[in-house]
């Protein structure tokens, strides 16, 4: 379903980082750098 290169940055909201797309596709849809940014510190969520 999804084969994706990734990268990992201290950068973020949070003390976890970010994660971002750098390339792979979702289904049949090409991913760029850029179109998938995970950044946990952006959940909106009581601990």
């Amino acid at each position: 379903m999804v084969s994706a290169s990734v990268s990992l940055s201290d950068d973020g909201t949070s003390i976890y980082g970010t994660m971002t797309s750098e390339g792979g596709a979702f289904t049949d849809i090409a991913l760029e750098h850029g179109d998938w940014i995970v950044d946990p510190g952006l959940v909106d969520y009581g601990t």
